[in-house]
């Protein structure tokens, strides 16, 4: 190195800063790429996580509101049964039914009302008398 000429000197080392440079300019590229491309996966992954907690809050309101509006029609039925024979017993033109009636209807309702597997009435408990047959309530249930 001492025979060199400076010009050769100097040429040698500017290629060394160059060659340096560049392959600290390398390092620094790809360093900083994996650092964006984990804060990218990061961002990704927290979007994901509140996407599928929203897509499961929704899923589970959906099904909340579906069995809720299931089990109100399944007690329609019962409840309005229950307000015909509280409105005729109260009734000033005396309309009564019969237990026969009363079975009938429930029948009729359980038939058209496949969601519902049982309905129950109970009776006040009468004299029983020779001519009068005594049952203490009525179930209508479906049979499966």
């Amino acid at each position: 190195m001492a025979k060199w000429s400076l010009r050769n000197k100097l040429l040698l080392i500017t290629i060394s800063i160059l060659i340096f440079s560049q392959g600290l300019i390398t390092l620094v590229g790809v360093f900083s790429m994996k650092h964006a491309s984990d804060d990218a996966s990061e961002t990704v992954k927290s979007y994901l996580k509140k996407e599928v907690s929203n897509y499961l809050e929704v899923s589970a309101e959906n099904a909340a509101i579906s069995v809720s509006s299931y089990l109100n029609r399944s007690f329609d039925i019962p409840i309005t049964l229950a307000k015909i024979l509280e409105e005729s017993t109260g009734s000033p033109n005396d309309l009564v039914f019969t237990r026969d009636q009363i079975k009938q209807m429930m029948g009729s309702a359980l038939e058209s009302n496949k969601h519902i597997s049982a309905l129950y009435t109970q009776f006040e408990l009468i004299v029983m008398t020779k001519w009068t047959s005594f049952t203490s309530d009525a179930a209508i249930t479906r049979r499966v």
